[in-house]
């Protein structure tokens, strides 16, 4: 049976620690030890049951003088009272540590890595583990003995920039389920989130020194990009994967793959001069893709956005680097 009013309050009483710790608490770089302060207990639902049969033996022992009911009802009691312990314990003292996290695209999953260490000598068992926000990501693990697990969450990712790693919570029931004991994290660790990729691109806008030394082919050279399909395109070029997924009533249902033999120079990125013509992040997302394209077939580029121009180079490095500056374009220093 289910009591609104008293799950409302369970809930209450559950968050606000964690109301609390807002206000007190910035996110904590380095290692965090979970110590007696850090460490919160309240009785679950099959807890405060408990209490209720309890109290009703209790009751029901006294107007009875029922003797083995009292030795029943101290015996559950003295159970229960030892299981808070053995939950507050269970945490005590765990070592809290951030990894890393995985620079990733916008709408994308970034992969956290969290080290939980426990140096004690006992167990640590049934330790659910995940986001204050999304609590029904989390995850059970148990801890052998002076020994640490690496946890892995997925943070699903909406905007370009710098992310900071949300409150992690560590839950446990441990061992009867009658209490549950938690405690916040707030790690010192952010992600970099690159612009979303632009999905249908215009051609790369491949530059020489003085001269543009690439020009679009119908046949042969490195694909670029894709466009709107125009009359007089080959129809071996029709990209038929992306015209599938495409609305058949939309006025471009047709796209073309376009492909560009270039004799050498050096490519040039202008993020500034896309500006002038699209919105900011549009134009952000239009350099991620060509960024992407010109990794995929090993071509060296440069990038200009105004206040730095990053010489031309390729390779994993040099793209993270550019797709970085990207992610950060516009954030005050």
């Amino acid at each position: 049976m289910e009591f609104p009013l008293f799950s409302k309050l369970q809930h209450w009483i559950s968050d606000l620690p964690a109301k609390l710790f807002w206000i007190k608490r910035a996110p904590e770089p380095g290692t965090v030890i979970l110590n007696q302060k850090r460490i919160y207990t309240v009785p679950s639902k099959s807890g405060w049951m408990l209490v209720l049969v309890l109290l009703i033996l209790f009751v029901t022992s006294t107007n009875y003088n029922l003797n083995l009911g009292f030795i029943l009802t101290f015996t559950i009691a003295g159970i229960a009272f030892v299981s808070v312990f053995q939950g507050f314990a269970n945490l005590a003292s765990l070592e809290l540590e951030p990894v890393s996290a995985e620079n990733t695209f916008a709408g994308d999953s970034s992969t956290v890595r969290l080290r939980i260490r426990n140096p004690g000598k006992r167990a640590r068992y049934a330790i659910w583990i995940g986001w204050r926000h999304a609590p029904e990501q989390k995850q059970a693990y148990d801890i052998p003995p002076e020994s640490d697990i690496i946890v892995e969450l997925e943070l699903l990712t909406s905007a370009r920039g710098r992310c900071q790693i949300p409150i992690v919570t560590l839950n446990t029931w441990f061992p009867l389920g009658l209490l549950r004991a938690w405690s916040y994290w707030y790690p010192g660790m952010q992600a970099i989130v690159y612009p979303a990729p632009e999905a249908v691109t215009p051609q790369i806008p491949l530059s020489g020194d003085g001269e543009n030394e690439s020009t679009a082919v119908a046949s042969g050279g490195d694909f670029s990009g894709i466009r709107p399909y125009r009359p007089g395109d080959s129809l071996k070029h029709l990209a038929w994967k992306q015209i599938a997924r495409l609305n058949p009533d939309s006025s471009n249902a047709l796209l073309t793959k376009e492909y560009v033999q270039h004799t050498g120079g050096e490519t040039v990125l202008d993020l500034q001069s896309l500006l002038h013509a699209l919105a900011t992040e549009q134009a952000l997302s239009r350099v991620a893709a060509w960024i992407l394209q010109l990794e995929k077939h090993n071509m060296a580029y440069g990038l200009h956005t105004g206040d730095l121009h990053i010489p031309a180079s390729a390779g994993e490095e040099h793209a993270r680097r550019c797709l970085e500056i990207l992610a950060l374009y516009g954030e005050r220093s």
